[in-house]
């Protein structure tokens, strides 16, 4: 009895770290099959399995999560263990027959094999159905996953109390059919029942995650409306200053002419100090980072950049934009890309603005294999600790900005494999190097 439990307890957590996309969690799962060993050796009769395994799955989870979170692991834990209990019910209830067809009573005399077999087959009717998802590409996975890791509170709650909902009705279920027994259509009909209401809740969740991102979408619209209309009347200040310039640079090679002809080396001098220098400066403002912004195509990026570079002029941080090739694409998904490039980019504004000399620097870079976006800030020389910037709540700002922006960066890169983000800080230099992968 207790090796069939230590089984279904190793199945529970196993498929837990299937269904959490969570790695690297087979020692731990080895000390819970410890913990519970010893729990049954010390309590004996006293022992409630089933109490036992909720909890160790329940404390596995919440590790697993580096105890920063409360709602995902506990949704992940509960369908976990509603997964494994269901599919050990049907696997039990039909393999005696399955098993008895195919090699007589051999299992039927050997009735620990079977249950063995059944309390490990769970994971490879997960495993397959997780396996099957992902090589036939739906987004249904994906979505579900990008809807909950971006915890959403009304989903995650729902969504706990449907599948808490679902486990204790299964657990009914297990009690009357061990006192009064069931019948093969009331199985088939359970089974109907359950794949339904299972069903059902993936698809809420889809379908909340649709709504969420199809409202994230038409607010972004609308910035990018606001963002593009202000780069316009920009470019048509830029236009007049240009003008305005050639106009003025006519005269001034006029002024430089006579003096040339008279020998005046002062008046050169004079008229090279006034009005020939200070166009250096005025060719490197921010202003003239618009200019920049014909290289991408990308309507989105050039929004949120032209954005940031008005609120940057506005703010007096130095600011300069390098791009070199023609940016026609994005290689991701263009929402999660902005909401990722505007967060880390309020990051550097908010930073280098606590600065003697705020200055940042912006360099979109084409490659055959990869874009790259990287960001650098200057900063007021605090430590930073580029461990701790990721977690929920941490700031090494002076600002009391509440240090979720990296933290939601982190959730959007996880449910992006072909994106990573490499951070460095060097000599009062934050630098923050976005790497998108060309996937086709």
């Amino acid at each position: 009895m207790i090796i069939i439990q230590c089984i279904q307890l190793f199945s529970t957590l196993f498929i837990f770290l299937l269904v959490s996309n969570k790695k690297n969690g087979f020692f731990e799962i080895m000390l819970c099959q410890l913990v519970f060993l010893l729990l049954s050796i010390i309590l004996k009769e006293n022992l409630n399995y089933s109490f036992i395994e909720i909890i160790l799955v329940v404390l596995f989870s919440f590790y697993k999560f580096k105890w920063r979170k409360y709602l995902l692991p506990l949704f992940f834990s509960v369908c976990a263990i509603l997964l494994n209990s269901l599919l050990n019910y049907l696997l039990i209830n039909y393999a005696f027959d399955l098993m008895n067809a195919l090699v007589d009573q051999w299992f039927s005399d050997n009735d620990f094999y079977l249950q063995a077999l059944c309390s490990f087959a769970p994971i490879i009717v997960v495993w397959s159905i997780k396996r099957m998802l992902i090589i036939s590409n739906t987004k249904l996975f994906r979505r579900i996953h990008r809807a909950l890791y971006l915890e959403q509170k009304k989903i995650l709650i729902v969504s706990i109390s449907m599948v808490t909902t679902l486990l204790i009705l299964l657990h009914v279920i297990f009690y009357f059919e061990q006192i009064e027994g069931e019948t093969q259509p009331e199985r088939i009909l359970t089974i109907v029942l359950y794949t339904c209401a299972v069903m059902g809740i993936m698809l809420f969740i889809n379908n909340q995650y649709i709504k969420t991102k199809n409202s994230e979408h038409q607010k972004f619209k609308e910035t990018q409306f606001q963002n593009l209309v202000a780069y316009a009347e920009q470019m048509e200040l830029l236009h007049d200053e240009i003008k305005s310039f050639r106009h003025d640079y006519v005269n001034i090679l006029t002024s430089i002419e006579q003096a040339i002809l008279m020998r005046d080396i002062d008046l050169v001098k004079e008229i090279y100090e006034k009005t020939i220098r200070p166009t250096g400066t005025l060719m490197e403002s921010n202003h003239f980072c618009f200019i920049k912004l014909k290289y991408i195509l990308v309507a989105e990026l050039k929004s949120i950049l032209a954005s940031k570079i008005l609120f940057a002029e506005k703010t007096k941080i130095d600011l300069h934009l390098e791009i070199e090739d023609f940016i026609e694409k994005i290689h991701m998904d263009i929402v999660d890309f902005c909401r990722v490039l505007s967060i880390l980019l309020d990051n550097a504004i908010e930073a280098a603005k606590e600065t003697q000399s705020p200055k940042i620097i912006i360099a979109i870079i084409e490659e055959k294999e990869a874009q790259r976006v990287i960001i650098k800030n200057t900063t007021a020389g605090q430590d930073i600790d580029i461990l701790k910037i990721w977690e929920k709540g941490y700031s090494s700002k002076f600002n009391n900005h509440s240090g979720l922006g990296l933290y939601a960066v982190k959730q959007l890169l996880d449910q992006n494999r072909y994106v990573t983000l490499e951070t460095s800080y060097h000599q009062c230099w934050f630098c923050q190097s976005l790497i998108l992968i060309k996937t086709g």
